[in-house]
């Protein structure tokens, strides 16, 4: 390794998690190192795809991507992919609470952590990989 430059792994976690729209909203901002919007979404429009009743407000640049602020009236189902994209995941509305499942860095599961509380949380260790 050259400069003084690190090698870091990051462990990969496969998640299933129960969860509610305000929690996906509020672990969608902890992701994005943004503080809550209020009843709005801040949305990578490169990373992230929404299905259901919304309508976005405005689009910015944010720590070099472009982000959509959007009025969400009826989520159905939420696609995501981390920037470094070690973190894959889809939430999907079911009876009453949602359910997020995919792959989460260590990083984000700490996250989605924080949100839900760590026994709701089914998580199971599926490998590591060099992060970017």
């Amino acid at each position: 390794m050259s400069g003084g430059e690190q090698r870091r792994e990051a462990l990969i976690f496969r998640v299933r998690v129960p969860m509610s729209e305000y929690e996906l909203r509020e672990f969608v901002h902890s992701l994005l190192h943004q503080p809550p919007a209020g009843a709005f979404w801040l949305i990578p429009v490169d990373r992230a795809q929404l299905r259901g009743r919304y309508r976005v407000i405005d689009t910015f640049e944010s720590r070099g991507e472009l982000v959509a602020f959007v009025a969400v009236e009826r989520l159905e189902e939420l696609t995501w992919r981390s920037r470094s994209g070690l973190s894959r995941f889809t939430w999907r509305r079911g009876d009453g609470r949602g359910v997020l499942e995919g792959e989460l860095s260590e990083r984000a599961l700490a996250k989605l952590i924080s949100v839900v509380g760590v026994e709701r949380v089914d998580a199971k260790f599926v490998r590591s990989e060099e992060r970017r």
